[in-house]
């Protein structure tokens, strides 16, 4: 009897180790934790990049999810005037600017539309979790988050890379 007893209370003693350790890994694998992403936020942060947010920079973004990549702008005089996706030259001027300062608020206002129509319809629950952290200093965002709810689709980015440039 005692020997089954030692048995069952050596293997729960296991098991319990071996999900501490599982709980451990899933928490340090796991994406750190951004604040959700709201219209005041969104307007504070644009406001701040739009008084003081410099003209002349390059900016480099990775991007996760289905269509992974680097991207790399350089923007002068509050345009941007080129563009690489793993280091391969953009070309269309819309392209170009989706990775700049103005286009990824540009996309972030976009979620947040949908965002506001979803709530709109009562019967729908939300489809997306947005969630964003800006800079603190220019106010562009550094780190944002979309998932689509119930889907598969789950895109992040990150800048990786921000630096300001003299006027040319």
């Amino acid at each position: 009897m005692r020997r089954t007893t030692s048995i069952v209370l050596s293997a729960g003693a296991g098991a319990v180790c071996a999900l501490a350790c599982l709980f451990c890994w899933l928490y340090a694998s796991s994406p750190p934790s951004l604040p959700d992403l709201t219209m005041e936020h969104f307007e504070s942060n644009w406001n701040r990049w739009a008084e003081h947010g410099p003209a002349n920079y390059d900016i480099e973004v990775e991007v996760r999810g289905p269509q992974a990549a680097t991207y790399h702008v350089e923007v002068r005089d509050g345009e941007a005037i080129s563009a690489t996706r793993d280091d391969y030259p953009l070309k269309g001027p819309r392209t170009i600017g989706t990775w700049s300062v103005v286009g990824m608020f540009h996309t972030m206002e976009i979620d947040l539309d949908q965002l506001v129509l979803d709530a709109a319809e009562t019967s729908k629950s939300a489809r997306l979790l947005l969630d964003c952290r800006f800079d603190p200093e220019w106010g562009f965002p550094t780190r944002y988050r979309r998932i689509e709810v119930g889907s598969q689709m789950h895109v992040e980015w990150q800048v990786i890379s921000f630096t300001t440039r003299n006027a040319s």
